[in-house]
């Protein structure tokens, strides 16, 4: 959810799953957002100059455009999703989600496809459903920790397709990778399944792991500056699905802020360290039969 305005709006009625980013000139009482200072933006009418700005704005933070709008100058209260015009102190209503506040084992289900889980217990960090011109696109964000420290986080990500047109190739499977890089099908429009094994040094910049970042925060979990990430990518006709596994290793601080070719977790450098080499193999045979589990499953 975005929310802009110059005198740092607040909203109510959302659940804490759902990540709100706020833009505005001055701070906002809301807690669960994320703040962007000085970039707020506004249209009261679609003829005002002001909407196309809205509309650029919006299309870069989401790719998506608005499909409907409504302006007012000034409401004690505003309603999204019905459309009409805006009403004083009309309540706002919020779909409630089935994954805040639970931990799930073994499986998850996003719009009726059961997806795997790898062992133990994951604690959701925040879910996202949003309609995509085509269908629906899910985002679950779960989290491991020992006590209190975060050690394993699961982003999945669940496209649907209503026309069946299935889906563009997925960048991953045609990038290399640091560790390791497997492709059985990378079809457009048709079947595709890969995994990779990278190093990622900036796990936090996406507006979705922002959020979980977030949640970390608040929980009062270090948040981790670099992860090892396994992805997992599986599609059809009718779906895509992805999961990005991120393990955080013990490690010294400052350690991830050395120039790649420096870096102890380099390909190139990683036999130096017995601890991280015994570290980094364990994870990629998990991954390699995971992957198994996971393309033969989905």
């Amino acid at each position: 959810m975005i929310l802009s305005g110059y005198y740092g709006p607040d909203i109510e009625g959302v659940a804490q799953s759902i990540p709100i980013e706020l833009y505005s000139q001055y701070p906002s009482p809301c807690q669960n957002c994320l703040r962007h200072a000085d970039s707020f933006f506004f249209a009261l009418t679609q003829d005002s100059s002001e909407y196309l700005g809205v509309i650029n704005k919006l299309k870069a933070l989401t790719s998506l455009a608005p499909i409907s709008f409504q302006g007012a100058r000034e409401s004690d209260r505003f309603t999204v999703g019905g459309g009409g015009p805006f009403t004083q102190n009309t309540s706002v209503t919020t779909p409630v989600d089935r994954y805040s506040d639970r931990t799930f084992r073994n499986y998850v289900e996003l719009e009726n496809k059961v997806v795997l889980l790898p062992d133990g217990p994951w604690e959701t960090l925040g879910y996202v459903k949003q309609p995509s011109a085509r269908g629906e696109d899910h985002f679950l964000i779960l989290s491991q920790r020992n006590h209190d420290t975060l050690t394993n986080l699961l982003m999945i990500r669940l496209q649907t397709a209503r026309d069946h047109g299935g889906f563009g190739q997925y960048p991953a499977c045609k990038q290399s990778a640091d560790y390791a890089h497997k492709v059985r099908y990378d079809s457009p429009t048709a079947q595709q399944s890969c995994y990779w094994a990278s190093y990622v040094g900036s796990p936090w910049q996406q507006p979705i792991y922002k959020l979980a970042a977030s949640r970390l925060t608040n929980l009062g979990l270090p948040v981790p500056s670099f992860a090892i990430g396994m992805g997992f990518h599986e599609a059809d006709g009718n779906s895509s699905l992805t999961t990005l596994y991120y393990s955080f290793p013990k490690s010294p601080a400052g350690e991830s802020q050395k120039a790649w070719r420096n870096n102890p977790w380099n390909p190139a450098q990683i036999s130096k360290s017995q601890d991280k080499s015994t570290f980094l193999q364990g994870q990629l045979t998990w991954a390699e039969d995971w992957f198994q589990i996971f393309a033969t499953s989905h």
